[in-house]
């Protein structure tokens, strides 16, 4: 039992209505009356009210810190405007990897002072890993393309959050701060850029 929580997010900008998730929490009639997504006006009235919701949790001493997760420049544009917020997001959790490097959000946030947090960083775990860029930098490192590619990652000050319930790779994960890649290997996997999303794009929520 813990008498706080270090950290709680925002999960989504719109509820997701069609979301195989939301049907095992959720009656039908429950989620035909969630807000519309598509809805511009309302969606912004209903972030803000949940921002303030997290804020009063922060004042009681029920959270530390509260940030978003898969809110894009605009969505966070729009939240950090509003005149009656009192607490800016911590951290903003989105999808990011090298074949997903949302230039536009890490440099907004990195300018805002939000941490960017990567979920998915190694992709799906399959076909990225096997990138031929990310194949011959490990070799040279003696690493694995997926400590290649979170050293990438937290060379660029993003943090990860990786998932496996395997002991091998939790170590394997977290073991990526012996080596350093050069100015021009983070640029080469940089650029291995393919705007590839697997977990929904959230730029369509206006």
């Amino acid at each position: 039992q813990v008498t706080y929580l270090d950290l709680v997010l925002l999960h989504t900008p719109a509820p997701r209505k069609g979301a195989a998730f939301l049907k095992k929490i959720l009656t039908d009639e429950q989620i035909d009356r969630l807000p519309d997504p598509m809805d511009a006006k309302v969606m912004e009235a209903k972030r803000l009210s949940a921002w303030q919701g997290l804020e009063e949790c922060v004042e009681k001493g029920l959270v530390r810190d509260i940030g978003v997760s898969n809110f894009t420049v605009h969505h966070l544009q729009q939240l950090l405007a509003q005149p009656d917020i009192k607490i800016r997001p911590s951290v903003n959790q989105v999808e990011l990897n090298p074949y997903q490097t949302d230039p536009e959000t890490y440099n907004f946030c990195k300018k805002e002072g939000v941490l960017l947090q990567a979920f998915g960083p190694l992709g799906n775990g399959r076909e990225m890993l096997t990138d031929p860029v990310l194949v011959e930098i490990s070799k040279k490192k003696k690493k694995t393309t997926a400590q290649v590619s979170l050293r990438w990652a937290w060379q660029l000050g993003v943090a990860t959050v990786t998932k496996t319930e395997k002991i091998p790779r939790m170590k394997e994960n977290i073991d990526i701060f012996d080596f350093e890649l050069d100015s021009e290997g983070m640029k080469q996997i940089s650029g291995l850029n393919k705007n590839i999303r697997i977990f929904g794009d959230n730029t369509r929520f206006p």
